[in-house]
């Protein structure tokens, strides 16, 4: 069993893959949050696998809070791959405290954080994919296996960045402020299907953000008539889902 959260389709891709290569199913955390979704028991000899991307250093609050309700039978083997633009830092020496795992990876992956630089270009991506799939027979091997293995590329001060970095980004940053829409809107309502969080609504058609913002950048990036922007800071930058990259792969 899978569970994997994705703003803007890496994580959903490496959990759909790691489900081809193991024989496993992937279920969307964002997916089952919004529903309240029973989820499925976890049994004694399965595999759980977690997929998320990683924000400033650290698995984003909605994957540790539902990773929290899971009933875990004793023996278990439990992995997580987390994506990220550069490097992990210590986001699985956090989330192990959460949920103590067999296994874990890093894989980098296309950026996606417009609010701070723009997204890669197709040949940046294209490699970064590339690099990211040329890992999964091994990842595969290894929880079909159900190996101890610790994968994980911290980069630079990983402890700067996990224990300083990321509590002042998610008190400074982790917020929709910022958000606005332009008058090219269309009033589709992709971005309120979309939002894990139910953080946004439509009010005269147009979206309107609550205050439980995740930052998983999936309204701004799907909207299909680029009105949505950040500031000024996202009105030249381009826009970035796997899907609308890769299409086919």
């Amino acid at each position: 069993m899978i569970f994997y959260f994705s703003g803007t389709g890496n994580s959903q891709y490496v959990a759909e893959s790691i489900a081809k290569g193991t024989n496993d199913t992937a279920q969307n955390i964002a997916t089952l949050t919004k529903n309240l979704t029973r989820i499925e028991d976890i049994k004694i000899g399965d595999k759980l696998g977690i997929v998320f991307p990683i924000y400033a250093w650290r698995a984003p609050e909605i994957v540790t809070s539902f990773v929290k309700r899971l009933l875990i039978p004793e023996g278990t083997y439990v992995y997580a791959v987390c994506t990220c633009g550069a490097e992990a830092a210590y986001t699985m020496r956090f989330f192990n405290k959460t949920i103590k795992l067999n296994s874990c990876w890093s894989l980098t992956m296309p950026d996606n954080y417009i609010k701070m630089w723009d997204v890669n270009t197709y040949e940046e991506a294209l490699k970064k994919v590339e690099a990211a799939e040329a890992k999964f027979p091994a990842i595969f091997d290894a929880i079909n296996s159900k190996k101890s293995i610790t994968d994980v590329p911290l980069g630079s001060i990983p402890f700067i960045k996990s224990y300083i970095i990321n509590p002042f980004f998610k008190k400074v940053y982790n917020t929709a402020k910022g958000y606005t829409v332009e008058s090219s809107c269309t009033s589709c309502g992709l971005c309120e299907k979309l939002c894990p969080l139910n953080n946004i609504v439509l009010f005269n058609g147009k979206p309107i953000w609550g205050d439980n913002c995740n930052q998983c950048m999936a309204c701004i990036h799907h909207c299909p008539v680029k009105a949505i922007q950040y500031g000024k800071v996202t009105q030249k930058r381009g826009r970035y889902t796997f899907k609308g990259m890769f299409q086919g792969r």
